[in-house]
């Protein structure tokens, strides 16, 4: 199916399930104002609701309208619409969340009162003390609680999606981590690569957000710096900003890359022509020979690993004229594709993809990041079968502009064991 009707069937679908999930919201946030509030208050209430209703959506379908320009980049449109939209998405996903888990526990609260009351009366069958009596109304104590409790749920809804937002999405950390091989060339030993992923140039990155992270990868002196897929979004005109900046990054023995799933979004030949146009080398199921201190490695990109017609990796095209027993190096968005990396004789995989969650959250023990329903390889270094791999959570964002897993930027220093 064309790109160019598979979108609107896209948003289509979404905009019905947001509205589905809105309406949810609007139901119960109507039975709790009925239930504590007068009258008179009711209809001030249930007014403001309808405005923030229709206020939230127009802003999210005018931000569906920037997108298709470059004016989404202007400050204005960012503190304006841009921002906003996505905080009021983020809010109405979170709600219908927090909303779905309390009708639940109600659900199951009120059987398990109904099964402990049928026990009761089956244990007084013929006793003539048994008092059925039960009053409807609501005493004042309640009705409080209730104000209280549904306000509280509301402030929630709201201030978590903001205050996220201010938080952490610019919040860069530097990851610095050492890894050993014994079969690394002497010469290679403090080999350092930088690794940026999954930018997602586009409305929540534009190319002065870019420009810090330029600045900060430049900063660390690598060797070699290596882009992980994702550099645009969504579509063609979020390209020239991505190439502009990227443009700036400087290493001592170049700047490679390979494509993600989203750049296949925004047409994957423009995307790799873009960048390559500035001098960052793609790796489009390709390799190349690397000569560092009298030392020779391979480095060896795929394009996107993804499923089905989708799947645009070929690593037998990559590895073709690559010597078996030399050191090499991939380059793949998608860290599923490590079992193939392994069985490949790759020594290390550099991936990203899963933004690390992005919005995971993980506390006493409880593990609530919904990228893991996905897949095993999250976040960080795993080592299997004497083959590395690490997944960089990426510095952009995907749907919000929310990022409670704080962005990274990778500086990997290779070591012979």
């Amino acid at each position: 199916m064309s790109r160019f009707l598979l979108f609107p069937i896209f948003f289509a679908i979404i905009f019905s399930i947001f509205a589905l999930l809105q309406w949810y919201e609007y139901i119960a946030y109507r039975r709790w104002v009925y239930r504590v509030f007068s009258p008179d208050r009711r209809v001030v209430l249930l007014k403001r609701a309808k405005l923030l209703l229709g206020a939230g959506n127009a802003l999210v379908i005018l931000q569906l309208v920037a997108r298709g320009s470059d004016l989404y980049a202007r400050t204005i449109l960012q503190y304006t619409l841009i921002y906003p939209a996505g905080i009021y998405f983020a809010a109405a996903v979170f709600g219908f969340f927090i909303l779905l888990l309390t009708d639940l526990s109600r659900f199951l609260a009120f059987w398990l009162r109904h099964a402990v009351r049928l026990a009761k009366q089956i244990s007084q069958v013929g006793s003539t003390s048994v008092d059925s009596s039960r009053s409807d109304e609501m005493s004042p104590q309640r009705r409080q609680f209730l104000k209280i409790s549904g306000a509280t749920v509301l402030g929630v809804t709201f201030g978590t999606p903001l205050v996220s937002t201010i938080a952490s999405p610019r919040d860069y950390r530097i990851t610095r981590i050492p890894l050993s091989f014994p079969n690394l060339p002497t010469g290679l030993s403090g080999l350092t690569i930088a690794q940026v992923s999954d930018v997602h140039s586009g409305i929540y990155m534009t190319e002065d957000h870019m420009m810090e992270i330029v600045e900060l990868t430049n900063s660390l002196h690598a060797n070699l710096i290596a882009l992980t897929g994702d550099h645009v979004d969504s579509s063609d005109i979020q390209i020239p900003s991505v190439r502009d900046a990227m443009k700036m990054l400087k290493s001592d023995y170049g700047v490679y890359g390979c494509l993600g799933n989203h750049d296949h979004f925004a047409t994957a030949e423009k995307v790799s022509a873009a960048l390559q146009q500035v001098g960052i080398t793609m790796l489009d199921n390709a390799n190349r020979t690397l000569t560092i201190n009298g030392e020779q490695f391979s480095l060896i990109g795929v394009d996107d690993a993804g499923y089905g017609r989708s799947n645009f990796a070929r690593l037998d095209e990559a590895i073709q004229g690559v010597d078996p027993h030399m050191f090499k190096i991939l380059l793949s968005h998608r860290p599923e594709f490590f079992p193939h990396a392994k069985e490949a004789g790759m020594d290390l995989t550099l991936a990203g993809h899963t933004h690390g969650g992005q919005i995971g959250i993980e506390f006493w023990g409880i593990n609530l990041n919904p990228a893991y329903l996905l897949t095993k390889y999250v976040r960080g270094l795993y080592q299997e079968d004497g083959k590395q791999m690490y997944v960089n959570v990426g510095v952009g964002m995907v749907g919000v502009p929310i990022r409670i897993v704080r962005p990274e930027i990778t500086l990997i220093t290779l070591q012979r064991s």
